[in-house]
């Protein structure tokens, strides 16, 4: 199955809202739904084959805080890299516009 179908499923799509809440709940208080998708898409399941639902809500329900503070911190650093100086000086003055 294509990644981007995958997400789409009913299953998966509820696989992935009740993780997001765990995670909200237990740990990670500002996570949201499409950190999670993003996670999984980019990171779990980058160089899987997804060949069954039943797969894909297993991997959901597995993946851990970490992984996703891992992933995210990861693409931030990415984003930050590619910025320029006077961006990231107004990153930290509190000026989010890209």
């Amino acid at each position: 199955m294509n990644k981007d179908n995958i997400v789409n499923d009913k299953d998966v799509r509820l696989a992935l809202t009740l993780k997001t809440s765990q995670l909200k709940r237990e740990q990670i208080k500002n996570i949201t739904y499409q950190q999670v998708v993003k996670t999984m898409k980019e990171f779990v399941w980058k160089n899987k084959t997804i060949r069954h639902v039943h797969d894909a809500v297993n991997d959901v329900m597995s993946l851990q805080a970490s992984t996703v503070v891992a992933y995210l911190s990861y693409c931030a650093i990415e984003k930050g890299s590619s910025m320029g100086l006077d961006k990231i000086e107004g990153v930290m003055r509190g000026d989010l516009d890209e």
